[in-house]
């Protein structure tokens, strides 16, 4: 079967390995001048690689593209970073119900609250619901005015900027669910781990097509 795929990101490339490998053939289109997606990053003359401008990490449990790498020999580092907030010029670590606890800018009652909250959302396994509530509201009306202004509010603000008010709970729901305590990173940066997935499609000859800008 002839298929064709837009965008050459992760998510496109990785289509295109596994439909090539079951025998299809595949064009990708592409947009911009070079193959990448969220993946594309820029580098200065004495780094030996890349920073990408999106792409951070992966979750230990993102198994599809894991086992992707792993399949095309790509090596991947799992680290156990520190993850904290920023609050009256301070930083305060904020990645364990510990860390949360301990937490000396609010009172014991809002947090416990607040990680009373989080741990229902992390393990409610039902997502759809969520789509119909708004986030800054059930944040606000759920953990307190005091934590929502001091730690949900602005991530909300510097990510979405002036449309914070609008998102559901189903995506911060999937930000708290998908969370894993150790990160994997692709060894060196993303953009070589893309080249190398976009060489292995390559050598496949007439069966992948990438067709760019």
């Amino acid at each position: 079967m002839k298929i064709a795929i837009i965008g050459a990101g992760f998510t496109g490339l990785s289509a295109a390995y596994q439909l090539v490998k079951n025998g299809h053939t595949v064009t990708v289109f592409e947009k911009d001048a070079h193959p990448g997606g969220l993946a594309i990053g820029y580098k200065e003359k004495q780094w030996d690689w890349t920073l990408e401008h999106h792409y951070h990490h992966w979750f230990t449990n993102d198994d599809s593209i894991l086992n992707l790498a792993k399949e095309i020999g790509y090596k991947v580092l799992i680290k156990r970073p520190k993850t904290s907030v920023y609050v009256d010029g301070r930083m305060f670590q904020f990645d364990s119900p510990k860390e949360v606890l301990l937490f000396p800018k609010l009172s014991f009652g809002n947090r416990l609250r607040m990680a009373a909250v989080v741990g229902l959302l992390r393990y409610n396994p039902f997502w759809k619901p969520l789509e119909k509530i708004n986030a800054a509201r059930f944040l606000e009306q759920a953990m307190g005015k005091a934590s929502y202004e001091m730690i949900w509010k602005p991530q909300l603000l510097n990510k979405f900027g002036d449309y914070f008010k609008d998102i559901s709970l189903a995506w911060f729901w999937a930000r708290i669910s998908k969370r894993t305590p150790s990160l994997a990173y692709p060894e060196k940066d993303f953009c070589l781990l893309l080249n190398i997935l976009l060489l292995s499609l390559k050598k496949r000859g007439e069966s992948f097509i990438l067709k760019q800008k």
